[in-house]
């Protein structure tokens, strides 16, 4: 009986990032929000409504990341946009705030950008809206 002996010589292997462009543009598409209460709200039904009021034209995939926090993720960035535009945003009377998404850091860290109207000139602004 004979021995096998297997010969190996070392390749070069080359590592090719694909993908890593699409994930880039995904990240710049996507938001977080947290809703502004400490007590629990129905999950479904604030992805449902959230859809709802927003009707992204190219859809929106909503995660619930934890307690009152969810990543929304567009896939055209004039819905995003619009979302931004057009805020401020609300669900069973808690204010939604929204920020970019960090792919370093953690959604607890983010920064949220939001508009409230508060003081006597926005009650006065609101109600000529209205």
């Amino acid at each position: 009986m004979s021995k096998m002996r297997a010969i190996t010589e070392p390749e070069n292997i080359e590592w090719i990032e694909e993908g890593e462009e699409e994930d880039d543009a995904r990240v710049e598409l996507g938001l977080v929000g947290r809703l502004w209460t400490n007590r629990n709200v129905n999950i479904n039904a604030f992805m449902s409504t959230i859809k709802n009021a927003w009707q992204p034209k190219h859809g929106v995939e909503i995660s619930n990341i934890g307690k009152n926090m969810f990543v929304f993720q567009f896939h055209h960035w004039r819905d995003k946009h619009r979302v931004i535009e057009d805020q401020p945003w609300h669900f069973d009377w808690h204010a939604l705030l929204l920020g970019d998404v960090d792919s370093s850091g953690k959604p607890s860290d983010i920064q949220y950008y939001t508009t409230f109207p508060c003081g006597l000139e926005s009650t006065i602004y609101l109600s000529r809206v209205v």
